[in-house]
């Protein structure tokens, strides 16, 4: 089983009741609360410049709309990443602050885990695929088993598809913005074993993140809250072929329509 992120514990895990989730790693952000495993609410908000204007604002909405206060909430989750650099520590030092204001306690669960979590049940082998720079994807192989717990297969990785897809073996379902803009790839190294999910399938979702922070949470030993940090995979700034720097953020990472047979 894949091992929980790193939190700090205030209270009792067995305690918890609701989950105030929320994911920023992407062009799409969202906010969740879950009642242990009802879903009270769940909000998404486009465009990523303005995740640091609006999260709280929608926060602050949900929480209204479902007559709950921050006092109410057990525990706070935040997508780790992959993603936007900008985006991601929005969402982190937003968690950290409220967490440490509330005195709650605070989840990471990494974005691409949530992903594969959302896929669930379509088929048992599940790729998350984000859209990094250029042709590369973020990606990792999750199982989830009818009624088991998600594990990871292979570790997840920034990488070109098609050395990564030639290592994949079985029916897999792919699922993301990465999936849908190279699915001509997927479809031809892989065939029928293949399933592509549309667009909207792949979007990260705060619900995801609050339901696997409240597993994860209810059967774990309590870790540093510092060690939380944001999953970049590849640092801020790193070096691109051909001598590009690759700034302090990464591309848009919502829907991508359109697919791609081979690489350029």
């Amino acid at each position: 089983m894949i091992s929980p992120g790193s939190f700090a514990v205030s209270g009792r895990a067995e305690d918890v009741i609701r989950v105030l989730a929320f994911d920023t790693s992407a062009d799409t952000g969202s906010v969740a609360l879950l009642d242990h495993d009802r879903l009270r609410g769940e909000y998404l908000f486009s465009g990523a410049q303005a995740h640091s204007e609006r999260l709280l604002a929608m926060l602050d909405r949900l929480l209204a709309d479902s007559a709950c206060s921050l006092a109410d909430i057990d525990l706070i989750a935040v997508s780790l990443g992959p993603g936007s650099f900008t985006g991601l520590r929005v969402g982190i030092s937003t968690a950290r602050g409220l967490a440490l204001a509330a005195g709650k306690d605070l989840l990471g669960v990494p974005t691409l885990e949530a992903m594969a979590f959302q896929a669930r049940g379509c088929w048992e082998q599940i790729c998350p695929m984000i859209t990094a720079r250029g042709p590369e994807v973020f990606t990792g192989l999750y199982r989830c088993p009818d009624q088991g717990d998600l594990q990871q297969v292979r570790a997840e990785t920034v990488t070109d598809p098609e050395p990564w897809l030639s290592g994949i073996s079985g029916e897999t379902v792919f699922v993301g913005s990465g999936a849908v803009l190279h699915r001509g790839t997927i479809a031809a190294l892989l065939g029928e074993k293949a399933r592509v999910l549309p667009a909207l399938a792949g979007l990260p979702r705060a619900s995801a993140v609050a339901a696997l922070a409240l597993c994860r949470y209810q059967g774990a030993a309590a870790h540093a809250s510092a060690a939380m940090a944001p999953r970049y995979i590849r640092p801020p700034g790193a070096e691109l072929p051909g001598g590009q720097n690759g700034g302090n953020s990464q591309p848009g990472i919502g829907g991508v329509a359109g697919e791609s047979g081979t690489k350029s």
